[in-house]
């Protein structure tokens, strides 16, 4: 009794403590999809390529290479693989990376072929999974699958709600994503009680659209982003060579309807090539804003606008006017202005999931 009334009551934040909080801003892993420090689920029918997909991310980031065409935040990647046999883990690997061993990613066997086991109403394993988090800084950890980790009924939300709730507290004060892949039902619908969707801040749902049965179809698929950091996003993906996904199509609306002709003025009237973020800072747009609208541009017949550059970090993609303002007839006659196929990349950079979707665009560690 006497404990009890020696508690101290709560104190909120009065608004000048509020904002006198030195809060990071907002930062992306993968540039507008994947935010720093947020947990996300990554739904899909067994067997559909989910666990592809985060493979390829996490290397993705540990190589400092673009994934679906859009900037990622260079950092290591650890991926859990609770599920799949290790030699299969270790085939694709090889495959994605070929020869190159010299990269910060990180294979944490689950499937017990070894003594590590990760149950998460186990304090214990959770502590150790706090530790290693703590000890290699990942920009990114991937647990493979959820229903591989935990012995609780999932279609009850008074078992799922506070077995997920330490791995989003986890994201939240460690900084480094954590992604969740669960198994979707049968019928491509949500599996579990809905406490496990609500437990994270979003949600990366993808669907194959070649058929996921037949027998050595390329795996194709939408991949719908979904959640508390900002609208929906729908992009359409297929497997390519060396199990790196890549980017037919994103479904993607320029925020601001006038920054299409600014855009378009201020390539006109540099008449040179010119980053994203060169156009961005040259127009007084928000780089998000910029990217969209260049990725817009490029989808239209004709192509107002070229692109050159791979996106990769000392690559970065240029724009310019298709039919550029000659200076005489000693100019360049514009053929090295026939654009590539890639798409330029969406997004925006930024920092952590705690600001809202205006935060300032990040800093030269994105690969662009």
């Amino acid at each position: 009794m006497s404990e009890i009334m020696d508690t101290e009551p709560f104190s909120p934040l009065s608004l000048e403590k509020l904002f006198a909080l030195d809060l990071p801003e907002l930062e992306y892993v993968v540039e507008e999809i994947l935010p720093s420090g947020s947990a996300c689920l990554l739904s899909g029918r067994e067997k559909s390529g989910k666990g592809l997909l985060s493979l390829d991310f996490c290397i993705s980031i540990a190589l400092a290479e673009p994934f679906l065409d859009r900037a990622v935040l260079e950092g290591p990647a650890i991926y859990c693989a609770a599920e799949e046999n290790l030699r299969d883990v270790r085939a694709r690997v090889a495959q994605r990376l070929g020869i190159r061993r010299n990269v910060p990613f990180y294979v944490l066997p689950l499937d017990g072929s070894t003594g590590d086991r990760l149950q998460l109403e186990d304090p214990v394993a959770m502590l150790r999974l706090l530790m290693m988090v703590e000890k290699i800084q990942p920009r990114v950890v991937v647990l493979d699958t959820l229903r591989e980790l935990h012995s609780c009924r999932e279609d009850l939300s008074d078992e799922m709600g506070p077995l997920l709730r330490p791995l989003r507290q986890l994201a939240h004060q460690t900084g480094t994503t954590v992604v969740v892949n669960h198994h979707q039902n049968k019928g491509g619908g949500f599996r579990g009680s809905t406490a496990i969707r609500a437990a994270f801040d979003l949600e990366w749902a993808f669907t194959r659209t070649d058929g996921d049965d037949e027998a050595g179809a390329t795996p194709c698929g939408t991949l719908r982003v979904e959640g508390r950091h900002g609208p929906r996003t729908i992009l359409k993906v297929r497997l390519g060579p060396n199990l790196h996904w890549e980017l037919q199509e994103a479904l993607i609306t320029p925020r601001d309807p006038g920054a299409r002709g600014g855009i378009l003025t201020h390539l006109t009237d540099v008449n040179t090539w010119r980053t994203a973020t060169e156009i961005a800072e040259g127009c007084g747009i928000k780089l998000k804003t910029v990217q969209n609208v260049l990725a817009t541009l490029l989808k239209e017949i004709p192509r107002p606008i070229a692109v050159q550059g791979t996106g990769f970090k000392n690559d970065p993609r240029q724009y310019r006017m298709r039919e550029p303002h000659f200076e005489g007839f000693g100019a360049d006659g514009g053929g090295n202005l026939i654009p590539p196929d890639e798409s330029p990349l969406g997004g925006k950079a930024g920092r952590n999931h705690f600001l809202g979707a205006d935060g300032e665009a990040g800093s030269d560690r994105y690969t662009r």
